[in-house]
C-alpha cells in the first residue's frame, strides 16, 4: 500500500491564458500480486484567467452587459468562463501480465467538467509491450503502448452570455468525443524518449464548442446538439508529441 500527494506545473495554451496549469493531487495505491490500483482525486488550478466574451461585430469595444460587461473580446465570437477550475476523482488498475505485457484501465469522473456544470466521464484502456532485458544494447529498453479511451460530456448550466443552447432555455449539450494515442519509447537508465501520436474524432465545430479557440475561425453558424459555434478550432486536431524525461530519485543520484 502507497499513500501519494504531489502538486505539478504546466505550461499551457487556453482561451482564458491562464499563466499554468497546476494540478494538486493525491491518492493511494494498494497493489495484489501483479495487480496494481490506484484511486485518488486531482484539483486543476488555472491562475489568473481572464475572461473573454463574444464580439461578432468585430467592433474593439462592444457595450457588453451582464457577466461579460467590460471585458476583451474575441473577434470571432467566442466567449469564456471567467473561472474554468475543477477537480475530479479517478480510479487506475495496472495489470503486469508478464515482464513484457502490461494491461491497464482508467475511468475519471468531474461533476462539474472546466467549471462548466457539464458533468464529464472519461474511461480508457491501455496497453503496454516491453522488450525483455539484456535483448537490446547499451541497457536499452524499448516499449511499444497505446491508450484508446471515450469522454462522456453533460450539458452546462445556463450561464447568460456564455452557455445557452438554441431555444434560449438552458445550458449547451456538449459533445461527447474519442481518443486514442499510440507511441514507441526507449529507456536507457533514468532517461526515456517518448515518440507519441494522439488523435480524437472532434468535428472542427466540436473542437471550438470545447475550447473557445480565439483563433477559431470559418463559418459561425455550425450546429453542434443544442447549440451554435462560431467557428471551427484546429486544436484538437492529430498530433504528434516527442517526449524526453528523467525520472530521478535518491538512489539514481548516487
Amino acid at each position: 500500500m502507497q499513500l501519494y500527494g504531489g502538486i505539478a506545473a504546466t505550461s499551457v495554451k487556453l482561451a482564458t491564458d491562464p499563466t499554468a496549469e497546476i494540478d494538486l493531487y493525491g491518492g493511494i495505491r494498494p497493489t495484489f500480486g501483479p495487480v496494481q490500483f490506484d484511486i485518488g482525486a486531482i484539483y486543476y488550478w488555472y491562475p489568473r484567467e481572464t475572461q473573454f466574451c463574444g464580439n461578432p461585430s468585430g467592433l474593439p469595444t462592444p457595450p457588453f452587459s451582464g457577466p461579460c460587461g467590460g471585458n476583451p473580446a474575441f473577434l470571432n465570437g467566442n466567449t469564456t468562463l471567467s473561472d474554468t477550475d475543477f477537480w475530479e476523482v479517478y480510479g487506475k488498475v495496472l495489470w503486469t501480465v508478464n515482464p513484457i505485457v502490461t494491461l491497464g484501465a482508467n475511468i475519471y469522473y468531474s461533476p462539474s467538467w472546466l467549471h462548466t456544470g457539464a458533468s464529464g466521464t472519461y474511461a480508457s484502456g491501455t496497453a503496454k509491450f516491453t522488450t525483455p532485458e539484456n535483448m537490446l544494447p547499451h541497457g536499452l529498453i524499448a516499449y511499444l503502448s497505446g491508450e484508446a479511451g471515450y469522454y462522456w460530456l453533460g450539458t452546462t448550466n445556463l450561464v447568460p452570455g456564455v452557455f445557452v443552447n438554441n431555444a434560449g432555455t438552458g445550458g449547451w449539450d456538449l459533445p461527447d468525443y474519442a481518443y486514442w494515442n499510440v507511441g514507441v519509447g526507449l529507456n536507457w537508465k533514468v532517461f526515456t524518449l517518448d515518440l507519441r501520436y494522439h488523435d480524437t474524432n472532434l468535428t472542427k465545430a466540436e473542437c471550438n464548442s470545447l475550447t473557445a479557440d480565439p483563433t477559431a475561425a470559418g463559418p459561425i453558424g455550425t450546429v453542434v446538439n443544442n447549440f451554435t459555434t462560431t467557428g471551427l478550432s484546429r486544436w484538437c486536431g492529430a498530433a504528434f508529441i516527442a517526449k524526453l524525461s528523467a525520472d530521478l530519485t535518491l538512489g539514481s543520484l548516487k
